[in-house]
């Protein structure tokens, strides 16, 4: 099995420092980020996660932009999924368990581009997975959104769907007001894949809840 875990991290994070230490404390294979600056890698640089995740594929971006995947386990970098907005990792990870592709995904916000969000996720439902792989990140999108069940077609499968929590929310953490109250971190996986267990968790400073998922080989 392999344990993958996503946080986005908020841009102007104010609580970083807490962040490195809820997410050292993981017990997962794979760390993805997505808004991750180039001062959230400099604080991170000094914190346990570098010694743990000795394997990394790191592209700070100011603002929103930026993404990032630590590994336990050796990593081969395959081509990003240039047309999207923000920065897209995608990587082989070989995990005892066996090779898997995995994707770190941010699209656009559509309270800022709509046109922008639409198209970085028409873009995304092109994307044809090569054996298992795991999609995974901030897609700011819901279940109710057509563009995201566009992309998921018949080859895509939502982790949170799959163990029967399709209802869960995680935005808006924090809000002074509004309670968490839709999904937009999803982890998507394919039919090669099993999902055996989905969560999610705290981000001290962040305003979404981080996703986990572990998966294994279909049986």
């Amino acid at each position: 099995m392999t344990t993958i875990a996503h946080a986005n991290l908020l841009y102007d994070n104010r609580r970083i420092d807490d962040a490195a230490v809820a997410l050292s404390a993981l017990d997962v294979d794979v760390l993805t980020f997505s808004e991750y600056t180039p001062a959230h890698a400099a604080n991170l640089a000094s914190s346990p996660l570098l010694a743990a995740w000795t394997h990394r594929i790191e592209r700070p971006a100011e603002l929103a932009s930026g993404t990032a995947l630590f590994s336990r386990h050796p990593l081969d970098e395959r081509a990003t999924i240039a047309d999207t907005r923000h920065h897209t990792v995608v990587a082989d990870v070989h995990a005892p368990a066996g090779t898997l592709r995995v994707a770190v995904i941010h699209t656009q916000s559509p309270m800022v581009r709509h046109a922008r969000w639409a198209a970085d996720l028409a873009y995304l439902a092109r994307v044809e997975p090569e054996g298992p792989a795991v999609m995974i990140g901030d897609f700011n999108a819901g279940w109710w959104h057509p563009e995201l069940r566009r992309l998921m077609g018949r080859r895509w499968r939502d982790a949170h769907h799959v163990v029967g929590r399709g209802l869960s929310a995680s935005w808006p953490i924090g809000h002074w007001l509004l309670p968490p109250f839709v999904r937009l971190d999803h982890a998507l996986v394919t039919a090669e894949l099993d999902v055996v267990a989905v969560a999610d968790f705290y981000v001290p400073g962040s305003d979404h809840r981080g996703v986990i998922v572990t998966v294994g080989p279909a049986r």
